[in-house]
């Protein structure tokens, strides 16, 4: 998938509440046609909507110390 950093869970499922959606937030250099196909196999087998957000390197995780719902992964 590339040399990824981080993985955020965010929003429903990091708070613990069930969702149609999966969103995550990405850090690291992605292979980004890679990731496209790992999240549409994954997405058939838990029958859920995957959402990422992906960051460069340089991407601040501190910049979620005060956003509730987020959970390192």
């Amino acid at each position: 998938m590339g040399d990824v950093e981080s993985v955020f869970l965010t929003n429903d499922w990091a708070e613990g509440k069930e969702s149609p959606f999966v969103d995550l937030v990405v850090v690291g250099n992605v292979n980004k046609a890679y990731m496209g196909k790992l999240i549409d196999h994954v997405e058939k087998l838990i029958l859920k909507k995957i959402r990422v957000a992906v960051y460069e390197n340089n991407f601040d995780e501190t910049q979620f110390i005060d956003i509730p719902y987020v959970k390192l992964i």
